[in-house]
């Protein structure tokens, strides 16, 4: 562009040269015209304006050539600065993507330390230090350790509730309840196969039950529950009902006594007769005698139903007897007020 330039200036210092010239020979025509040589100099001048025109013409092509070749330099100028721009953004990239590497190297080594410590709690039965390993581990970049993090927390989570069952059915086991050890310790290996405390304790039922050939002494509650209007009261023409079954336990908002029955085989439902009896004021809607068909491993209370009516007004009461091939075990009373309103 600076060569150019220069160009242009050496083509207008010519003409100024050529207009110079032009006006000393006006001026020698001038001197000369007494001596009768106007023609002459007219010639010379008609050349002179030629060559300046030619001049002109020449710098006239030059400027157009040289605007031209101005533009495609600075076209060239601007896209050898976007080029610029563009491989600054590339080389920005790079070094994002390095840095990104980096930590990523840095944070995969940590990773790989954390999972060490995970392995050897877990290896070593800490399976709530381990979980809080894995906590740790949110920290980390999610979509790398995520899918990691979810499948091992769900497998710790596991062996720690297998563990927890088979405590548990190490003290149902201790207390001669080997139904419920049995039923527990079955759970927790269906949990975590590899829980060797739930195994000893299922190994040792099933090498009582082969080998000592006694019966199962299984230690459960009669349970039962009236359904009546609040203080124990109920509405002449109103029906009520009473819930009666068999559990391992006395649930919340139940009657219970407990009760021992001996059994051949815990898989097998163990069969109990439940005879309702009321007074003479309430009507039995459904049938006064039901079978429950007992599963000793079930840990759930299992449970019939009566229904009855409320058919004269004074003092009211029920029984619930529970029977076992034909011997009784328990009874559940409840007593309670025959109104005609509630006020």
């Amino acid at each position: 562009m600076n060569v150019s330039e220069e160009t242009l200036k050496q083509i207008e210092r010519l003409i100024q040269h050529l207009a110079y010239i032009r006006d000393q020979l006006e001026r020698l025509k001038e001197m000369l015209v007494s001596y009768e040589m106007t023609d002459f100099f007219a010639d010379l001048l008609s050349v002179i304006d030629d060559i300046q025109g030619e001049v002109r013409r020449i710098d006239a092509a030059l400027s157009e050539e040289l605007v031209e070749t101005i533009s495609q330099l600075q076209s060239l100028q601007l896209k050898l600065a976007n080029v610029h721009t563009e491989l600054d953004d590339a080389s920005n990239r790079i070094k994002a993507l390095l840095a990104r590497f980096e930590r990523l190297l840095q944070m995969l080594e940590a990773a790989r330390s954390i999972i060490l410590q995970i392995e050897r709690a877990e290896s070593e039965g800490r399976f709530e230090e381990a979980l809080a390993l894995l906590y740790d581990m949110k920290y980390y970049d999610e979509s790398i350790f995520r899918e990691f993090r979810e499948e091992r927390t769900r497998m710790l989570q596991a062996k720690l509730k297998a563990k927890e069952l088979s405590y548990m059915a190490s003290e149902a086991f201790v207390r001669g309840r080997y139904h419920k050890a049995l039923y527990l310790s079955e759970r927790a290996l269906d949990l975590d196969p590899s829980e060797r405390h739930a195994r000893r304790i299922l190994e040792e039922i099933i090498r009582r039950s082969n080998h000592v050939r006694k019966q199962y002494v299984l230690s459960l509650f009669a349970i039962a529950r009236a359904e009546l209007e609040d203080d124990d009261l109920a509405v002449i023409g109103r029906s009520y009902s009473v819930q009666a079954g068999v559990s391992w336990d006395k649930p919340d908002g139940f009657k219970g006594e407990p009760f021992d029955v001996m059994v051949r085989n815990m898989v097998e439902p163990i069969v109990f007769d439940i005879l309702f009896h009321a007074s003479d004021n309430l009507k039995l809607i459904t049938e006064w005698h039901k079978h429950l068909y007992y599963h000793p491993l079930a840990p759930d209370p299992q449970l019939v139903e009566f229904t009855f009516q409320v058919i004269a007004l004074g003092p009211s009461s029920l029984a619930i007897d529970f029977y076992h091939e034909k011997r009784w075990l328990r009874t559940i009373r409840f007593e309670f007020k025959a109104v005609d309103a509630i006020r």
